[in-house]
């Protein structure tokens, strides 16, 4: 999740856009595409500064991208990007066809998945040619760091995230680079070149390491005097570079970054030029402290002397609060806050709207767990952050700033260490209505009386409702609702019954019926509870439910050689429109009633033929066929023997020889005008009978089917 704050200040910290060539006369230099994901490389500087440029990575390597202060690009998202290629930076013009999204960012509103999450991460030690690799910590010594023991960077992540978010790390034996130590130069320019070396090495050295298994790759080199930063992050990327400070509060702080936080910072209020927790001038930049986006000592985002777990608003943007644990203000009231580290299903972070924009963050902070319980500032107490937009500037690139209820005079570097609020203490932000006492803490939590400004005014409808289908559900987006405060929830309803809400503009419904036409309506709560009007959409579910199978198939074959197949019909939960018949597999016609006639059956060369039955409904889906019981194939062959053959034989006999069509019909045999004689057929429809021929002249055989069909042969005695 990322807020308004953090958007802003990340597009303000882009580096300023030179002029674009095609707004001189002239052709302009050649328009290019380049498509990628977008990131911003962030440098944490030793010096409490950092460095921000905003990079398209494609095959983990960096091109440089300048863009007008009105073009935004959420880090994290892939996209096509069209510009022109100035030394070596993609210049973007201000126009709206300068970006294409192709896919949103991992860490966008909504996106984060709030099931647990394993970030798989490979540590690549590498050094130079004229360093040694115990310039580097051990293999053994990184995994330790990364994955061995509550206070790893993977202890860390479990505590603070309730287990939500679990490193798992695979560190890989260090490589050495053929050539020295670089003197000078950029770091910036060449990180991307040492990644891929160190990569290219690496895999030479196991075939079976496969960078691309990996969600982070974190780079480790010894300390290099012409890279300031301890430091260097893709904001909702995917790597790191480590230079030489190989701890825990560095690689949490960095891959923070890998997970879209940007830092925690403190707020510089005075009023009538007197420090104060709010006022008439509140800023964060580097006149006032030396660093002015790392302030906040309570958050690894931020310049904690010790490492403590994150802010709730950051805990929030990596999705791992359930939203039992938060709670919007919008009336005024007194309020319970549990301490943030516990997770028990009470409320643990107050947002507090602000007209005409951005939030106030509450939490209530106890020595609980691991980290929190280590020596250091206090972490008793109740906390507020803000995020609003009239704080940021072109020196800051936080996404949250605490508020310092016991500001010092001067700016010391311990300025915001004992910002927590005093029991009975008041936050008192008079210009917009809203104030927060601490009415009282303890180890169960704090109770705070809360004013918010009245709100009589409902929100706006949601902009552009869309419900696109997939099967039988179907994802509905919307654009935001405006409101004079702020949007608490969104309540969608099916077809007048509600469904339930969600804080983000997406909302899921699945396992409806196929083919049904439905109507979904989503409308905005502001945190008041004044409810707006509804947008609406309708959309039909293809049908993807098959017929039922045709029931009490028959295949009956009568006299005239015709085979009648009928069936009971199928149901659908549409319309069945028409049936297929197949024989021995193989359509032969496309009926609409429920019967068929087959009127030139084709035996083959099987003992019995099959008619199947399958039903069709109104788009084509085809339900589960039915066979009748097999038909005899000697029943569609002509009746009758082939191959009939007489001969006279010795002591006045007369021997009948051939090959009967239907083993199973009725065979009899007489000479000339004599009494008939049963005969008897083999299996294999083989005839052979011996007759006295007492002077006859003639032989007739003559053969009964199940049918009644008769037929009869005769054959001249020799």
């Amino acid at each position: 999740m990322r807020s308004p704050l953090a958007a802003a200040a990340v597009c303000l910290a882009l580096l300023a856009l030179p002029q674009v060539a095609s707004a001189r006369p002239g052709p302009g230099p050649a328009l290019v595409q380049r498509s990628g994901q977008f990131v911003i490389l962030h440098a944490d500087e030793r010096d409490g500064s950092s460095t921000r440029q905003g990079v398209l990575v494609s095959a983990r390597r960096h091109t440089p991208v300048r863009m007008p202060d009105d073009v935004w690009i959420d880090p994290g998202s892939r996209v096509r990007l069209q510009g022109s290629m100035q030394n070596g930076t993609l210049v973007l013009p201000d126009s709206l066809t300068a970006v294409t999204q192709l896919a949103p960012s991992p860490n966008a509103a909504g996106a984060r998945s709030a099931a647990p999450s394993t970030e798989t991460t490979a540590v690549v030690l590498f050094y130079w040619a004229d360093q040694t690799a115990n310039q580097l910590p051990t293999q053994a010594a990184a995994d330790a760091t990364m994955n061995t023991g509550s206070t790893s960077l993977r202890g860390y992540y479990q505590e603070q995230t309730y287990g939500d978010i679990t490193f798992q790390a695979d560190v890989l034996a260090p490589v050495q680079f053929p050539e020295n130590t670089p003197t000078s130069g950029s770091c910036l320019s060449r990180v991307d070149e040492w990644a891929q070396e160190a990569l290219n090495i690496a895999m030479s050295q196991n075939p079976s390491f496969d960078p691309s298994q990996y969600k982070h790759l974190v780079y480790v080199f010894p300390s290099l005097a012409m890279c300031g930063w301890s430091g260097l992050a893709e904001v909702s990327g995917s790597q790191v570079w480590i230079n030489g400070s190989f701890d825990v509060p560095v690689l949490a702080h960095e891959l923070g970054h890998n997970l879209g936080l940007s830092h925690a910072g403190g707020l510089s209020c005075t009023s009538s030029g007197v420090p104060a927790p709010m006022g008439d001038s509140c800023v964060i930049d580097r006149a006032h402290y030396a660093l002015p986006q790392y302030a906040d000592p309570f958050d690894a985002m931020g310049n904690a002397p010790v490492l403590r777990q994150m802010n709730m608003e950051h805990k929030l943007a990596l999705g791992v609060l359930p939203p039992t644990a938060v709670q919007t203000v919008g009336v005024s009231g007194t309020y319970q806050l549990a301490p943030m580290e516990t997770l028990t299903g009470s409320v643990e972070l107050l947002r507090l709207p602000k007209p005409g924009g951005g939030n106030y963050f509450v939490e209530y902070r106890r020595p609980i767990g691991v980290f929190d319980s280590q020596a250091g500032p206090s972490v008793t107490g109740v906390l507020i952050h803000t995020e609003s937009p009239d704080i940021v500037n072109m020196f800051s690139d936080s996404d949250t700033a605490l508020i310092d209820m016991h500001p010092d005079a001067g700016f010391p570097a311990t300025q915001w260490q004992n910002a927590a609020m005093s029991v009975g203490q008041i936050f008192d932000d008079s210009a917009r209505g809203i104030s927060i006492q601490n009415v009282a803490q303890g180890v169960s939590g704090a109770t705070l009386a809360i004013t918010m400004p009245a709100d009589t005014q409902p929100p706006s409808s949601p902009g552009r409702l869309s419900a696109v289908v997939s099967g039988t559900d179907v994802a509905l987006q919307w654009t935001p609702a405006a409101d004079n405060f702020a949007i608490a929830s969104y309540a969608v309803a099916r077809d007048g019954a509600t469904l339930g809400s969600t804080s983000t503009t997406t909302y899921g419904d699945s396992g409806l019926a196929p083919g049904a036409t439905v109507t979904y309506a989503v409308a905005a709560t502001d945190t008041t509870g004044n409810v707006g009007p509804a947008a609406t959409v309708s959309v039909t579910l293809p049908d993807t439910l098959p017929p039922s199978a045709p029931a009490n198939v028959t295949a009956t074959v009568g006299r005239d050689g015709h085979v009648r197949v009928s069936w009971t019909a199928a149901t659908d939960n549409v319309r069945v429109v028409s049936y297929r018949v197949l024989r021995n597999g193989t359509g032969i016609a496309q009926p609409n009633a429920t019967a068929y006639d087959d009127a030139a059956p084709r035996p083959g060369s099987g003992a019995t033929v099959t008619y199947s039955v399958i039903a069709f409904d109104l788009v084509g889906n085809a339900g589960p066929p039915t066979a009748a019981p097999p038909v005899r194939a000697a029943l569609l062959r002509k009746l009758g023997a082939s191959h009939l053959k007489v001969s006279r034989k010795a002591r006045g006999l007369v021997r009948v020889t051939g090959t009967v069509s239907d083993v199973k019909a009725v065979c009899r045999l007489r000479l000339s005008h004599s009494a008939w004689h049963g005969c008897k057929v083999k299996a294999s429809g083989a005839l052979s009978a011996n007759l006295r021929r007492k002077g006859a002249k003639w032989v007739t055989l003559s053969l009964r089917d199940e049918l009644g069909r008769v037929r009869q042969q005769t054959l001249r005695v020799p």
